[in-house]
């Protein structure tokens, strides 16, 4: 946690012109400053700062705030993370506020960037891995951008490399060593082309590492989860791509590190991988925070097209618009080898959306020349859509149903109401699990919009305990307000609070993503509709025990009742 006087220090410090004029062009405007925003498309520029005030505000979009905002709207990242960046622009040295946590992740973080740095030396030495990567065609710059190193085949090199420093359990517990039955350790990597896999703030957490012999056996061997590592709460890359990722508005998620890898050097930068697991609802979550429009590009092996299918469904049912990548090879490496950087740049841009895909998926299971093998494809297709709930689209992919199959649309339709009727197919007319789940509620929004804005509004929590209880909203935020109730609180404890909680990191992606969205100033409106909901829920109760008092012919309880119920109004 970060000693909350530094953050005063910073802030009069840290120039708002010189921070911002590192990512915007700004010029000279009064006592302003003007530029085009970064944050939406813009011919004419809005975007204004105010050196004497230290804020910033888009006439465009609405956008606004003081330094540290600016930070995190721009590198997506919390509030700690930006008083960090901004520290270290403006030379000022971070004051940490020390705890168990803290400690024994800033040792792993330290073991972790050491050992990074022995297989950035062993790489520069190994001629077996300098040949791997010109066969892999992988260019210096990119074995630089991506950090890649090499773990010979000592059974103790990084230990040895590492003695003095750290001891031997410590190196364990980041993952990189394991004990022996007999005592003492060993390397957990040999003879291994190494890629350091770095979490948001780009802090190696843990390693991949892939053979480079082909006799060799386990293609892949992972760093196991640590304190600072949860395979499916990271990414591969995403501190790479994060930027290009919020720009494009697009994911372009793989399976393995060299997909990556593939896809930044042909100037996809915005490819992520999901680190040889299946996809998560917590690695959807982090990429929420940047944009919700996905191409997936697994492997076209049946393997990579169920692991498709599963992301399809976790995708849509956090409301993320997803597209599946069509490639007549096995993966977008490949693609680059044999059908050059266009190809693969084609491909991502013509990618179909999942509802074609799963579509594709079930014609393909059937030969078409078959009759009742298509009839039955076609039932199953027409299963699928009718659990879309959209009539317009729905009617869309029929007619491209149609012209797939070679059935006239409308014997399509009425094939689709005699299935709705007599039930046909194995699952009935059940809607497929990743349909879009409905849009939440304003109450839901204002929840979540709420507990972000509170985090840095005193006025805001005073006025939120004064009139509520954490136990008024959803479960999922209750913890956290309660935390929010303390009286020591402040940002950057919430935050430590919320990245040692894993079980806490939907809450963190959905505050994280509210902040970006619309930062502190919408917090106002949600507590008017937070408050709105609790005068209607005492207004139906007191409707509820109105009425009963008169069925009872309880005059004086119904005359209470009544002018509680005039007092609301």
């Amino acid at each position: 946690m970060i000693d909350p006087r530094i953050k005063d220090e910073i802030k009069l410090k840290a120039d708002i012109v010189a921070v911002i004029g590192r990512y915007v062009p700004l010029k000279k405007r009064g006592h302003n400053y003007l530029g085009l925003c970064p944050f939406h498309k813009e011919k004419t520029p809005s975007f204004t700062v105010s050196p004497d005030k230290g804020i910033f505000h888009c006439f465009g979009c609405g956008k606004n705030g003081d330094v540290f905002s600016f930070i995190r709207e721009m590198e997506h990242v919390d509030f700690g993370q930006a008083v960090r960046i901004l520290g270290e622009q403006c030379g000022v040295e971070i004051a940490e506020i020390k705890n168990a946590h803290y400690e024994q992740h800033k040792l792993l973080y330290q073991i972790n960037e050491e050992a990074a740095e022995y297989f950035r030396q062993q790489l520069e030495r190994s001629d077996r891995a300098q040949l791997y990567l010109q066969e892999r065609k992988l260019s210096p710059e990119t074995v630089k951008a991506f950090g890649l190193g090499f773990a010979p085949g000592s059974w103790t090199g990084l230990l040895d490399f590492l003695q003095g420093k750290y001891p031997p359990e410590k190196i364990a517990e980041a993952g990189l060593a394991v004990r022996r039955d007999g005592g003492g350790y060993l390397d957990r990597f040999h003879k291994r082309l190494m890629f350091p896999i770095a979490n948001p703030q780009g802090k190696v957490v843990a390693f991949s590492g892939r053979i480079v012999e082909p006799e060799e056996t386990a293609k892949y061997v992972n760093s196991p989860e640590t304190p600072i590592f949860t395979k499916g709460y990271n990414l591969y890359g995403l501190h790479l791509a994060k930027k290009a990722i919020a720009t494009q508005d697009k994911t372009i998620l793989v399976e393995g590190q060299m997909d990556v890898i593939a896809c930044h050097s042909a100037g996809l930068g915005n490819a992520v991988a999901s680190l040889g697991t299946a996809f998560t609802a917590s690695q959807a979550r982090l990429l929420a925070r940047y944009s919700k429009n996905v191409v997936i590009a697994y492997d076209q092996d049946e393997a990579g097209l169920n692991a498709a299918d599963k992301a399809i469904e976790v995708l849509a049912g956090l409301g993320f618009q997803a597209r599946v990548l069509d490639i007549p090879v096995k993966d977008p490496d490949e693609m680059i080898q044999k059908h050059g950087v266009e190809g693969l740049r084609r491909a991502v841009a013509e990618a179909g959306d999942f509802v074609q895909y799963k579509l594709l998926r079930i014609l393909g299971k059937y030969d078409l020349r078959d009759r009742l093998q298509k009839a039955q494809s076609v039932r199953e297709c027409l299963q699928m859509l009718a659990g879309l709930g959209d009539r317009v689209l729905e009617n869309e992919y029929v007619q491209w149903l149609s012209r797939k199959v070679s059935v006239a649309p409308e014997i399509l339709h009425e094939s689709r109401k005699s299935s709705i009727n007599t039930g046909f197919g194995e699952k009935g007319i059940v809607p497929p699990k990743y349909v879009p789940a409905p849009p939440p509620s304003k109450y839901v929004r204002a929840e979540e919009g709420l507990v972000a804005a509170m985090i840095g509004s005193v006025g805001l929590r005073q006025r939120f305990f004064a009139s509520f209880q954490p136990e008024d909203l959803a479960e999922e935020w209750r913890e956290t307000v309660k935390y929010l109730q303390q009286s020591e609180f402040t940002d950057d404890k919430l935050v430590d609070y919320l990245e040692e909680r894993p079980e806490l990191a939907a809450v963190k992606a959905k505050i994280s993503a509210c902040l970006v969205k619309q930062g502190l100033a919408g917090g106002e409106e949600c507590f008017k509709l937070l408050v709105q909901r609790k005068v209607e829920a005492c207004r139906e109760s007191l409707s509820g025990a109105l009425a009963a008092a008169e069925a009872a012919g309880d005059e004086q309880k119904a005359a209470e009742l009544m002018q509680e119920l005039q007092q609301l109004r």
